[in-house]
């Protein structure tokens, strides 16, 4: 019973001494890693220098620089694109006043025509009406010039005729007494034979000597 006892306190004292082992195995080797990490880190060739790190800064700053360069250009381009885009927009509104204002121009100069036309239809009219009525009017005249006036004294006579005058027609009837042989008198009245024609007439006296 003593000798397992004493193997008992054997192992136990081996397995404590493993275990102590095993930690400071572990912990040397956190050591070592921390040892080559800062060698690393405080290795030369891996930190700049204050010149190189300068230079790095400067060229930096240029870059900076030059961007605040192209800044302030891209600045004063796009305020001269907006006083073009404005100049722009007043020209497009003088553009867009002048055609409207050609447009009312416009308006007054076909109402202008319109009104013209219609007075031209209407002076057309008249001049139409004017030709119809002359040419009746001669018509008339010619078929009252072809009426005769009596010749024996203390006759009375009756007489027709009829005239014309391009595309107007037109009758007269008259009649006439001989008072003397030296006085007579005469009285004759023609119409066109086209609708709407006015008549005309005549009286006359004749005295021979």
């Amino acid at each position: 019973m003593d000798a397992v006892s004493g193997k008992v306190d054997e192992n136990k004292a081996a397995i404590a001494k493993k275990a102590d082992q095993t930690a400071l195995d572990a912990v040397s080797g956190k050591v070592n890693k921390n040892t080559a990490d800062i060698a690393t880190k405080a290795n030369s060739a891996d930190v700049y220098t204050k010149k190189e790190s300068d230079s790095k800064f400067v060229k930096v700053e240029n870059s900076i620089n030059g961007l605040d360069t192209t800044t302030k250009g891209l600045n004063t381009r796009l305020v001269s694109a907006e006083k073009s885009v404005a100049d722009h927009g007043t020209r497009l509104a003088a553009a867009e006043k002048s055609v409207a204002d050609h447009g009312t121009r416009l308006a007054s100069a076909e109402k202008s025509i319109t009104e013209h036309g219609t007075r031209l239809n209407g002076l057309d009219k008249t001049v139409s009406d004017l030709r119809k009525e002359t040419r009746q009017g001669l018509a008339e005249q010619a078929a009252l010039s072809g009426l005769f006036q009596p010749y024996n004294v203390g006759r009375f006579n009756v007489t027709a005729a009829v005239g014309g005058y391009k595309s107007e027609s037109a009758v007269a009837i008259g009649t006439g007494f001989r008072f003397t042989e030296n006085f007579a008198a005469k009285a004759g009245v023609a119409v066109g034979t086209s609708s709407g024609s006015s008549a005309a007439y005549h009286v006359g006296v004749n005295y021979e000597w």
